[in-house]
């Protein structure tokens, strides 16, 4: 393994195995290392990659140590995946397999794949409003699926 230093505790590290990952290293307040990780390349090029470091290092200016904010950035991307439409709507015909026909189930499953999910699938659901799934129903039914 061997490291390629940009500047500014960025370097892309060379692992035997041929993978390439951008990391930084920077100082924690308690005077420990700390090292971050911004992906590999060529995935993440050398200008997203310093972009991501100065980032970084405008966080570590303000007094925030740029690995919490990394993994609390995570955390909120999680929850937010979590309140999707699709998560909803899957959490939803989980909860009630038991209380619904099978059949059904299998009827409306392909559905929501195949039409609904692709496209409001990813929508947090604070964001939907009835006008949404009124406009895609129409879709639907011009198009003959309903």
């Amino acid at each position: 393994m061997y490291k390629m230093f940009d500047g500014g505790g960025l370097f892309l590290q060379v692992n035997p195995s041929g993978g390439k990952h951008w990391k930084m290293k920077y100082r924690k307040d308690d005077g420990k290392e700390g090292l971050l990780t911004f992906g590999s390349y060529p995935a993440v090029t050398l200008e997203q990659a310093r972009k991501k470091r100065e980032e970084a290092r405008a966080n570590k200016a303000a007094g925030f140590d740029p690995g919490e904010v990394k993994r609390r950035e995570k955390t909120e991307r999680a929850e937010r995946a979590k309140n999707t439409f699709e998560a909803v709507a899957r959490a939803w015909m989980e909860v009630h397999s038991t209380k619904v026909k099978p059949k059904t189930l299998h009827t409306y499953l392909p559905i929501l794949e195949r039409f609904i999910f692709p496209i409001i699938g990813k929508v947090p659901i604070r964001n939907l409003k009835a006008p949404d799934f009124l406009d895609l129903m129409r879709k639907m039914e011009a198009q003959g699926h309903l």
